[in-house]
């Protein structure tokens, strides 16, 4: 008589974990999150340290300095009704960004990624086409809905910061964009104050987790790091300095960049108008 095959209660216990495994992957790469991006109370238009001069921030040269302007957007999307001033602040219509673009591309400029942006950097030397760096915070779902087919329709490259652990934009989405053209880099890994995050193996996680994601992701190298809420301090830079990033992003005015300064440059707020807009390019805010 033929034994009837038993079933192990271990077996079982295996078949949940891999089912539980495959089914976090799942929704991780295909659901949107929603984000606090509100959670540090400053202002986006803060100075970074070590401000340059009134003559630089004019327009004069000087050395060691390059000259080349990072924009810095959030969220592409009609503007809201409601909320504050600073709150639609951060929109830029779908409308005014494809007008912007379309002047980037109308005057010669050429859209750098964050790699040529560093070696321009370290070159200490203004490149004679006129470049600039065009930078997207939070992977909000608008980016990807309206920012990027824009650049790809005006053949130019953005660069996209990601929260890993809870992106708007879909994992699927963010690895589609990598494929086509955009540079991918971290935003961290749940947008925090860097400055409040208590332990450095805390710090860590944050800075360096967000990386390894992404360029799991994307099989992209990371370059750069932009800090949440424009906010760093001295041991933010050295753990991104030792994780392997090339740059620091935060918040400024000026277009005006030195390599020593590295991991703590500045970005220009976009606005949804053209006269700031090309303001920005030229002379910073």
């Amino acid at each position: 008589m033929k034994k009837k095959p038993v079933f192990k209660l271990s077996n079982l216990l295996i078949l949940l974990t891999v089912l539980t495994f495959f089914s976090s992957i799942f929704l991780f790469l295909y659901t949107p999150h929603q984000i606090n991006v509100e959670n540090i109370p400053v202002p986006y238009e803060i100075v970074p340290e070590n401000p340059l001069s009134e003559q630089l921030v004019l327009g004069a040269s000087l050395k060691g300095y390059v000259k080349v302007p990072v924009l810095m957007y959030h969220n592409i999307a009609p503007i809201p009704g409601g909320g504050s001033a600073s709150y639609r602040g951060l929109f830029v219509s779908p409308y005014m960004f494809e007008q912007q673009m379309k002047y980037l591309r109308d005057n010669g400029y050429k859209a750098l990624t964050t790699q040529e942006f560093f070696d321009i950097l370290k070159s200490g030397v203004t490149p004679r086409q006129k470049s600039v760096l065009i930078t997207f915070d939070d992977g909000s779902r608008g980016q990807y809905k309206y920012a990027y087919p824009i650049l790809k329709k005006y053949k130019l490259k953005g660069v996209f910061y990601i929260i890993t652990d809870k992106s708007p934009i879909k994992m699927n989405e963010v690895r589609a964009m990598a494929r086509g053209g955009m540079i991918i880099d971290s935003h961290t890994s749940s947008h925090p104050d860097l400055r409040k995050v208590p332990a450095n193996k805390n710090l860590r996680y944050q800075i360096t987790t967000s990386k390894k994601t992404l360029e799991h992701l994307t099989k992209q190298k990371v370059v750069s790091i932009a800090y949440p809420g424009c906010v760093a301090d001295s041991r933010t830079f050295k753990i991104a300095s030792a994780g392997g990033y090339l740059l620091g992003f935060s918040c400024g005015r000026t277009i005006y960049h030195k390599y020593s300064n590295r991991y703590y440059l500045s970005r220009v707020h976009v606005y949804s108008d053209m006269a700031s807009f090309k303001r920005a390019l030229t002379v910073g805010l």
